[in-house]
């Protein structure tokens, strides 16, 4: 029970005691009360745009749309649990993580190696776009809803009484000036139906900022405020309708409410007068010390009318029996009734239960749905890679068979246009094109000769390394 509530039933009360003993009165002079209060009118067409769309947000958000991120990372052998594609490949491109010495035969263990840890990212466009627009719905509704709140909570009243009260053998002079002056008033706020709503916008706002999806996003940069409408956005129906919202906010024109102050003078002699009348009685009672007396008076009282009862109960009086007899009949016809009632409830609250465990089936299979689509996601990343370095194996292999063939056409090229000179004179074109072929033909053979040059080289290389250590081996066995 609000304090409101109470204060009024203590106000009736006391309207009903005073209207009762004294009637008998002649009163001169007023008591006014000028009030001045604020009235405001909301166009709730923007609030029901931002409750329709908030329900899409909150869709959107429970998507949680993500990519798979890898992040590399070159650590000491002895850290490293998996290895990958990846990890051979950058392996291959440094050859300085390879310190220690092995036999040809033993596996190589590096001292250093690059592993890739794939994490689930869910700074997407869509979602940073999502945080955009919680931020911008809040801005919006909280610069409405501040001053909604402010004039509809507010309440001004000057109360200004001067009352000459005669009962015949007592007389009352009243002189009163009160102003009461209240701000952030609960109660009157509760009255205001747009308030309400807007607070619950707010509340909403706040829950979804407060998800784990909005938490993470809060820590990367924020998209601009001009949005580029990407595929989902586009199709998305809940991005579609989010961005709807968007779109609606950022073209939203006015305030949308208008706030209007009204004064008011009402007549409110009575309640000054039980006011007063039980001021005066409080002081007649304070100053005569009669507490005690009327609390005893007020006992005795309850207790006549206590032994009044029991009297008319063992005289058994025949309407009050009737009375027990009839609600007691009552509670036997609606033992059935209460019975069914029960057993209505009951298996109300199975359904509850098996309810909350198949959304809980549900809840438990959209994450495994969630795992096995990241696990996909993931392994389609493997074959991917594994395409691309296939694919470039080929275009490796084709570029070696093309310059084979180019190579054997110069080839070719050069043995005809020998032939061709041999029997006569050749022409200015002629040695020109022979000059051509010779030209290439020595860049040829100056590669092939630098290539087998620097293999005999490595081959040396080997074999002396093999007498080395085939020698060190020996030298072990026999000691």
């Amino acid at each position: 029970m609000s304090e409101q509530t109470n204060l009024y039933k203590i106000l009736q009360s006391l309207r009903q005691a005073v209207g009762d003993g004294y009637r008998e009165l002649t009163k001169e002079g007023s008591a006014t009360l000028n009030v001045s209060y604020a009235k405001c009118t909301v166009d709730d067409k923007w609030i029901v745009a931002i409750e329709r769309g908030l329900d899409f947000v909150g869709k959107a958000i429970d998507e949680e749309r993500r990519f798979i991120r890898s992040e590399g990372e070159v650590q000491p052998i002895e850290k490293v649990k998996r290895i990958s594609k990846e990890s051979i490949q950058h392996l291959a491109r440094h050859g300085e993580f390879i310190s220690r010495e092995t036999n040809f035969d033993d596996n190589i263990v590096p001292d250093k190696l690059y592993t890739v840890e794939r994490l689930n990212d869910y700074a997407t466009y869509e979602n940073r776009f999502l945080y955009r627009l919680l931020t911008t719905v809040k801005s919006f509704v909280s610069a409405r809803y501040e001053p909604i709140a402010k004039a509809t909570s507010s309440f001004s009243g000057k109360l200004d009484a001067n009352l000459q009260l005669d009962f015949g053998v007592r007389k009352l002079n009243i002189a009163i000036d009160l102003l009461d002056e209240r701000q952030n008033d609960d109660y009157l706020l509760s009255l205001c139906d747009a308030a309400e709503r807007l607070a619950n916008i707010l509340r909403t706002v706040d829950f979804y900022l407060s998800t784990p999806l909005m938490v993470e996003l809060s820590k990367v940069d924020m998209v601009q405020t001009v949005i580029t409408k990407n595929n989902v956005l586009k199709m998305d129906k809940n991005f579609k309708l989010a961005v709807a919202l968007y779109d609606y906010l950022l073209s939203y024109e006015g305030d949308g409410y208008s706030v209007e102050y009204s004064t008011q003078t009402l007549e409110v002699s009575e309640d000054v007068e039980a006011l007063c009348l039980l001021l005066s009685f409080s002081d007649y009672v304070n100053a005569l010390e009669l507490s005690d007396g009327l609390a005893s008076e007020c006992e005795k009282e309850r207790r006549e009318q206590l032994e009044q009862l029991k009297r008319r109960f063992a005289e058994g009086d025949g309407a009050y029996l009737l009375v027990l007899q009839q609600r007691s009949e009552l509670l036997d016809a609606a033992e059935p009734q209460i019975e069914q009632l029960k057993q209505t409830l009951s298996v109300q609250i199975q359904q509850t239960e098996q309810t909350q465990e198949q959304l809980q089936s549900v809840l438990a299979e959209k994450q495994s749905i969630l795992q096995k689509c990241a696990e996909a996601i993931s392994g389609y990343s493997d074959r991917l890679a594994q395409s691309k370095i296939l694919l470039q194996n080929t275009i490796t292999e084709f570029e070696t068979v093309q310059n084979k063939l180019q190579e054997e056409n110069l080839l070719l090229k050069a043995q005809l246009a020998v032939l061709a000179t041999d029997k006569k004179t050749p022409t200015k074109k002629e040695f020109d094109e022979l000059e051509g072929l010779y030209n290439a033909l020595g860049r040829i053979v100056k590669k092939k000769w630098k290539s087998a040059k620097a293999n005999i080289r490595n081959q040396a290389r080997d074999d002396l390394k093999k007498q080395i250590f085939g020698k060190s081996k020996d030298n072990g066995d026999k000691q």
